[in-house]
């Protein structure tokens, strides 16, 4: 009995530690924790944050916007993304892994639906968006530390791989078909000559090259020095020229000197030699697209049409250039304010991958109506043409969004009207800007564009509060992600090629 007593006393003792323990953990968990941002401490935030495994989640629309980030909410995936210029995060409710412009990270804590808010880690986050982290005495302090912006494009640069997107009823889903592939963009090609095929038998053939007029196929044998494995590819598509650099010397192997192809395609393909290594340039007799396969005697370089080889083609049109420059205040031209939008929104776009950008001007040039809509009518499936505004009234500001309808919206999930809207609804969004709507107007470049597509007037040069605004680099920035969303959102109505 005694026993019994003494075990029963234990156990009284025991549990009672074990509750005040618990009480101190949820006193330690229900203490407020703070939150810094670059210097500044942020309160009424819409649900505080909280610790869990030594992870601070916070609620994440209102931290990540005070950084200057973009937030949305992907309803079908129950996933949330931040974006900072050409970075974006993904995270899925309650699942460890994260994407970082696509690439899987761990993360100890996942984030969290509570109380309606979406709860996200601070410190995984931040790190992923180039911010500067660091937690003490329950409070978190995170430092935009003045982001560098990305540099500004040379002219034609364009990267070579691409992520498809899968349609949704809700948007755009992003697949990493090609996670495996290096950077040459070398794939397995079962199409190929015959082994011991003579080279005379193929139209075009310069020692130990052949191309295939038929196929529009380069034959390459392979060899024990891998000749693709650090290639790099240069789409010059303002000239009709493409430039793979392969970045090994491969004149022991490959003749210097020139193939004729002589197909609608291509007229010619030059082998060079250099001290950087050996480079093939594609010299086309339209805009070009290169697949880089192989099997086991040959690399297979497939010469395209864009349209054969991406799924998604915007045309961004940069309005004016060269000799129509125009509004044109205190020196600043139109012309160049539409180029700095375009070059900052064919970062963000190739940043992500998944949708294959080419402009119709990526330099100060001067390109007629004709070609900038047969760009578009020949290559896209959307068109978006960037402007800058003026108006005698200088009072008058604010964004808006032109369209034009004809027969060509009939039947199409995504007409221009459509279109025009989402640019409209996601630059305001972005930007704050005033929001004047958008309007059918017949813009000769919309007029004769039969893709989607939609003109857009980003703010008025001759406001001048506005225009203070529009030479600031950062609201280029937001004005582009506004456009880069909105065609992400677009994308969504268009069924993929294949």
């Amino acid at each position: 009995m005694a026993s019994t007593k003494k075990s029963l006393l234990i156990f009284v003792v025991l549990f009672s530690l074990h509750i005040s323990i618990g009480a101190i953990s949820v006193a330690a968990q229900n203490e407020p924790v703070g939150l810094v941002i670059n210097g500044q401490a942020i309160h009424n935030l819409p649900a505080p944050p909280i610790i869990e495994q030594d992870r601070m989640l916070v609620p994440a629309r209102a931290v990540f916007e005070n950084l200057g980030a973009t937030v949305y909410w992907q309803e079908d995936a129950r996933a949330v993304h931040v974006q900072y210029h050409t970075q974006n995060v993904r995270l899925v409710i309650g699942e460890s892994n994260i994407l970082v412009n696509n690439y899987a990270i761990e993360i100890p804590v996942p984030a969290q639906i509570i109380n309606d808010h979406t709860m996200i880690p601070v410190r995984a986050v931040s790190t992923s968006l180039g911010f500067d982290v660091d937690f003490r005495d329950r409070t978190v302090f995170v430092d935009s530390n003045d982001y560098m912006r990305p540099p500004i494009i040379t002219d034609d640069f364009i990267i070579d791989d691409f992520i498809p997107v899968l349609d949704t009823p809700s948007g755009p889903v992003l697949v990493d078909e090609d996670a495996n592939v290096g950077a040459s963009d070398t794939q397995q090609d079962e199409t190929a000559p015959p082994a011991n095929i003579p080279a005379t038998t193929l139209p075009g053939n310069l020692l130990n090259i052949s191309y295939s007029r038929a196929d529009n196929i380069l034959f390459i044998p392979r060899t024990a020095t891998p000749l693709m494995n650090a290639a790099t590819h240069t789409n010059l598509y303002h000239e009709n020229r493409y430039r793979l650099s392969l970045n090994v010397d491969a004149s022991q192997l490959l003749a210097s000197g020139a193939i004729a192809a002589n197909t609608s395609l291509l007229d010619s393909i030059d082998v060079i030699h250099s001290a950087k290594g050996t480079e093939l340039v594609f010299n086309g007799r339209q805009m070009l697209a290169l697949h880089v396969g192989q099997n086991d005697s040959y690399y297979t370089i497939h010469v395209m049409c864009p349209r054969q080889r991406y799924r998604r083609i915007v045309i961004i049109d940069p309005g004016h250039g060269g000799e129509r420059p125009g509004a044109v205040y205190d020196d600043i031209r139109a012309a160049d304010l539409n180029l700095a939008i375009t070059r900052k929104l064919l970062t963000l776009i190739e940043a992500d991958g998944h949708i294959r950008a080419f402009t119709t001007r990526n330099s100060d040039a001067t390109v007629y109506w004709s070609d900038r809509y047969e760009m578009g009518n020949s290559m896209g499936d959307l068109m978006i043409t960037i402007h800058h505004n003026a108006a005698y009234n200088l009072e008058v500001h604010g964004i808006e969004a032109f369209y034009v309808t004809d027969e060509h919206d009939e039947g199409r999930a995504l007409t221009n009207q459509r279109f025009a809207q989402i640019v409209q609804n996601n630059l305001v969004v972005q930007t704050g800007r005033h929001d004047r709507g958008i309007r059918s107007e017949d813009f000769t470049v919309l007029l004769h564009t039969n893709i989607p597509s939609a003109l857009v007037e980003v703010g008025f040069m001759s406001n001048q509060a506005e225009f203070a605004t529009l030479t600031n680099p950062e609201h280029q920035w937001r004005t582009a992600r506004g456009i880069y969303h909105a065609l992400l959102e677009a994308f969504a109505y268009i069924p993929s090629r294949w």
